[in-house]
């Protein structure tokens, strides 16, 4: 975009030169973005403006495979905040890790390894 007359009028030189007014550039809700890169879809001709618009095209026509898996049972994810609420969810985060010195559970060896260390059983 290009200022013409500070005061007046913005020109756009990509919609064949068009002006608009000053009052007229402040109320648009969205500009109008030339020359940005489109952002392709990976498997098929499509192009889009945002990212976000690539990943829900890819969601929504099924080009993207969900790459988190349950380890409990056979459904997958497209994000690890997804993958934990489903776990909240269906019960599978239980705490399967047991300290042989008390009675407190760990979901992960790690955190079971920390308190052993810290609580010395």
């Amino acid at each position: 975009m290009r200022l013409n007359n500070p005061r007046s009028q913005l020109e756009c030189r990509t919609i064949y030169g068009r002006s608009i007014s000053d009052q007229a550039a402040n109320q648009r809700v969205t500009p109008v973005r030339h020359g940005n890169p489109k952002v392709p879809c990976k498997t098929c001709a499509k192009t889009f403006s945002t990212q976000n618009a690539a990943n829900d095209h890819m969601r929504g026509s099924g080009h993207d495979i969900p790459k988190i898996s349950c380890n409990e049972c056979t459904r997958k994810f497209y994000t690890q905040s997804a993958a934990k609420d489903h776990m909240r969810g269906a019960g599978h985060d239980i705490p399967k890790i047991s300290c042989k010195g008390c009675t407190r559970k760990f979901y992960t060896s790690s955190a079971a390894n920390e308190h052993r260390r810290a609580m010395k059983h």
